[in-house]
């Protein structure tokens, strides 16, 4: 009788492959491009944005002409506010509201 712990090698590199390749095609339907915007400044300035960046992802607050960001990602740093999604074209629409409105920000969205 053959010892079930005792795998041949090709048998484990052919396990190996086949997880890889599930993996991998997980990872292609799961994964979706991101970009990100900072926006720099002193806290007391920044809590107050940030209330009208909540209210603005939510839908109850227009910003400008900028149309709503559903998946708007808004993380509170030390001294910034990091925003995020997948829409490349309303971060950047924000971004020139934001700088108009004479907020810094890294003026890169990536």
């Amino acid at each position: 009788m053959m010892n079930p712990l005792i795998v041949d090698p090709t048998e484990m590199e052919r396990r190996v492959v086949m997880a890889k390749d599930i993996a991998s095609r997980w990872l292609q339907d799961s994964v979706q491009a991101e970009f990100r915007l900072t926006i720099l400044g002193p806290t007391e300035r920044l809590t107050s944005l940030l209330r009208v960046l909540r209210a603005f992802r939510n839908g109850k607050v227009r910003i400008g002409q900028v149309m709503p960001i559903r998946d708007l990602g808004i993380l509170v740093t030390f001294d910034s506010v990091v925003l995020w999604s997948a829409d490349s074209a309303g971060l950047k629409a924000l971004n020139t509201w934001l700088e108009k409105a004479q907020y810094e920000t890294t003026g890169a969205v990536w």
